[in-house]
């Protein structure tokens, strides 16, 4: 309304001042208004998903932290699990129930990306930098309700714990079908109970993107590394993906062979796509499982004897 009682106070305007016909017609004209472009949101498929994940085991395997953020935009919900070792004890916690802070999709192309979840007072936030450099940097802060046990069950646990971890990648990592793998230096604290740890170790920081991990075909994951080698190998019934990083860089597996369940020993052989073969005997130096989809998820850590030298990690086996 304010516009077009305007227009011809204009108009009046000019008359009383003697315009021209011509610019009588110029003060009375409306303005066409352009319209703002519409912003295009993408849309994100039924399925999709994000999975972020930091790991550290100490060489002698008595400091453990895995804790990973699942992400789901399209209900804006979270999932989270968390695994801490240290010599006075072990901790887990299993919650599917942590609410999104920001229920878009992350933006992972850009060169900064926060994943971010919490719950009443529980909170998760991994941040990572120079994402697009070829080096990414990352940072970890938590609060958590943990439960002193390696089988813990859905929800929180009775017992605080914080985790302020910094992650600095050796470089630019693997990538394959929206799985981002980077290793390299973590330190930082981890805090339970009162009792606080100072950690220096070997990490890995894992990113998944797209469709949500399916958990129903069986497969066993075999994850290990040192400060100069890296191995990852998933096993399916019919197939396997993964790869070895090593001095030379990184190689495709092109055989897996992988002990299955039965002792605290297990043999494996995997050959690279150079014909390297990379062997030797993972050890289990503890158990632990997380309910996941209605079925726990059974899972171990190892430190591994092979001809790469010694490496820490996990071994799990997924049989649903």
């Amino acid at each position: 309304m304010i516009r077009t009682l305007w227009v011809p106070f204009l108009g009046m305007l000019c008359l009383l001042a003697g315009c021209s016909e011509k610019d009588q017609r110029r003060a009375t004209e409306v303005p066409e208004i352009q319209a703002e472009p519409a912003v295009q949101v993408e849309k994100l498929p039924d399925n999709y998903a994000e999975s972020v994940m930091i790991a550290l085991m100490s060489e002698d395997a008595k400091v453990e932290v895995s804790l990973r953020l699942a992400r789901f935009p399209l209900t804006d919900r979270g999932t989270v699990w968390l695994h801490i070792a240290t010599p006075n004890g072990a901790w887990s916690m299993a919650d599917e129930s942590f609410d999104l802070e920001n229920g878009s999709a992350t933006p992972v192309s850009e060169n900064s990306a926060s994943f971010t979840a919490s719950r009443g007072g529980q909170s998760v936030r991994f941040i990572s930098e120079n994402r697009n450099s070829g080096l990414l940097t990352g940072k970890v802060v938590g609060e958590f309700l943990v439960s002193d046990t390696r089988h813990p069950e859905l929800g929180p646990g009775n017992i605080r714990a914080q985790l302020d971890l910094d992650f600095t990648a050796r470089d630019s990592g693997y990538r394959d079908s929206g799985r981002w793998e980077l290793t390299g230096e973590t330190t930082g604290s981890v805090a339970v109970g009162g009792v606080e740890i100072v950690t220096l170790a070997e990490g890995k920081w894992h990113e998944q993107t797209g469709p949500r991990a399916a958990f129903a075909p069986a497969f066993r994951y075999f994850n290990v590394l040192n400060e100069d080698a890296a191995v990852l190998a998933i096993q399916y019934a019919n197939r396997f993906r993964g790869y070895a990083m090593l001095a030379d860089g990184y190689h495709d597996l092109t055989a897996v062979s992988i002990d299955p369940p039965g002792g605290s020993d297990r043999s494996f052989h995997l050959t690279l796509d150079n014909g390297r073969v990379i062997e030797g005997v993972s050890h289990r130096v503890q158990e632990w499982s997380v309910p996941i989809e209605g079925i726990r998820r059974p899972g171990s850590s190892v430190v591994v004897d092979s001809n790469i030298g010694r490496l820490t990690g996990s071994l799990n086996d997924w049989n649903p």
